[in-house]
């Protein structure tokens, strides 16, 4: 039967069989930012340089994830073998996501594989219940392509591919100096960025944003190199199937996928009528 969760500032939730779920403090941050440094090492498994952690990642990121759970803009829900924390992210920020209201899931960890269909599923759910309530209208939820049993999780929620990160590192034939900011050459639109604090590729990132082609994607390499950066990112929608079959030919790989949607909308999950003002 479903139970209420009590979390954040007088709102509750029910999901099925959702009696662990609570809602977590910051005294939770030092667990979870453990959590995350597993996760982080098998993601780095999966891509080396990308996925890379930093070596003070654990310092960094356990005082981030305090923060995060005091922030208004946050939910955050854990169960004894993982956490979620989803962020109501406002229409058109970064000015390049949708138009429509998101609630945001990138920290977001199971301590084992097998927990995901379980733990990670109620997680979620709980997390979207919450977030829709404050006015989010899909959920965004990054993961590693090649975690697979996070994956199957999603897309047993309904959620499909909204973007594809397809990553290669920049031409090595060529060098300079870091250059941080937008940037517009060769019928390529980018941001040259630094890479997030818990990980390390060696340099700053180059982002695309906007191609005149496909046919430009061979020349993003060259172009993240000319402005200092060890990695070149083009991102590709489903819309666009042109634009990754482009960047796996010009030996881009596919890293990693933000799913999109309504988690359980058409799947018959209970948490209909699942938030409620107590």
């Amino acid at each position: 039967m479903p139970v209420a969760l009590r979390a954040h500032r007088g709102q509750s939730v029910r999901v099925s069989d959702a009696q662990d779920l609570r809602a977590l403090t910051a005294d939770d941050a030092p667990w979870m930012a453990d959590v995350m440094v597993e996760r982080r090492a098998v993601y780095a498994a999966m891509s080396p340089v990308f996925w890379r952690p930093a070596a003070n990642a654990r310092q960094v990121h356990e005082p981030h994830l305090a923060s995060c759970v005091a922030n208004e803009r946050y939910v955050g829900i854990g169960t004894g073998r993982g956490f979620v924390l989803g962020e109501l992210q406002a229409a058109g920020s970064p000015p390049w996501w949708p138009e429509a209201p998101l609630g945001f899931v990138d920290d977001f960890a199971v301590v084992a594989d097998d927990a995901w269909m379980s733990d990670g599923r109620r997680l979620l759910l709980a997390a979207w219940s919450l977030l829709r309530e404050r006015g989010a209208e899909a959920l965004r939820v990054v993961t590693a392509r090649r975690d697979d049993a996070k994956v199957a999780m999603l897309e047993s929620l309904g959620l499909t591919i909204g973007e594809s990160w397809w990553v290669r590192a920049g031409d090595a034939s060529v060098s300079g100096a870091p250059a941080f900011g937008p940037i517009s050459a060769y019928g390529i639109e980018a941001l040259v960025i630094p890479a997030p604090p818990v990980y390390d590729p060696g340099g700053p990132v180059l982002l695309v944003t906007a191609l005149v082609s496909p046919n430009d994607v061979g020349t993003v390499p060259q172009l993240a190199a000319e402005h200092g950066a060890v990695l070149a990112i083009v991102p590709a929608k489903p819309t666009t199937p042109e634009m990754a079959e482009a960047a796996r030919a010009a030996g881009f790989d596919e890293t990693s996928r933000y799913y999109v949607g309504q988690p359980g909308a058409s799947y018959g999950d209970d948490f209909g009528a699942v938030v409620s003002s107590t």
